[in-house]
């Protein structure tokens, strides 16, 4: 054992050994996570960092290995990041994986998000258009993005960002095989009205904000 999994194993033992006060406790981290990186408190995310993988670790079965194992219905990265998972359609913290609507430069992308919670904070940002008609930063409809570490910043504020400079530099009609797609057939949550002026926005009954494009 490492000096690293010899200090989680430590951490670890500190732990609850039941799994759902395991999970309940994760969940909690995260928001520890997310605010210790929007105050730019290094010590706090150093901390709720190690304390989430310590819990990854005692999920796992006491070891990293095979802990993000996508065969593994069981697999402690997986189950845990799962749980902490951000709602479909809302916008997650650091810390969250989620899949969430914005709007820049007058063009729509979904973006899932993974990889928000790690030491490196280099989270992993997934585009994808929302209109089959407009204009995108590729041509098939899809872009991958890593982007480096961004203390101080909401998730959301950083992805439009990325969004809207990618607009700007490689902003391009998508091909004919993609426009031809169904643009929304993989977000369920997305529901976008048809007859509202460009940029319109408004709240429904339910509390979810519906864009016109």
């Amino acid at each position: 054992m490492d000096k690293i999994e010899a200090a989680t194993a430590n951490l670890a033992a500190t732990l609850p050994d039941d799994r759902a006060a395991l999970l309940r406790l994760a969940r909690a981290t995260v928001q520890k996570y997310n605010a210790s990186i929007l105050a730019c408190d290094e010590v706090a995310e150093t901390e709720a960092n190690a304390t989430y993988q310590a819990i990854i670790w005692k999920m796992n079965g006491g070891t990293f290995f095979g802990c993000e194992d996508s065969d593994r219905e069981d697999a402690g990265g997986i189950v845990t990041a799962q749980h902490c998972a951000a709602e479909p359609g809302t916008i997650p913290v650091w810390g969250q994986r989620g899949e969430f609507l914005i709007v820049a430069e007058g063009v729509a992308a979904v973006v899932e998000l993974t990889n928000s919670h790690s030491d490196s904070l280099w989270p992993h940002f997934s585009f994808h258009a929302v209109d089959n008609k407009q204009d995108f930063i590729s041509e098939t409809g899809y872009q991958s993005h890593f982007c480096h570490p961004q203390r101080g910043k909401h998730l959301e504020e950083l992805a439009t960002e990325i969004f809207a400079g990618l607009l700007r530099t490689h902003r391009r009609p998508l091909s004919r095989e993609y426009r031809e797609r169904a643009a929304l057939d993989s977000w369920a949550w997305l529901h976008l009205p048809t007859k509202e002026p460009q940029g319109w926005q408004r709240e429904e009954a339910e509390g979810q904000l519906s864009f016109g494009f």
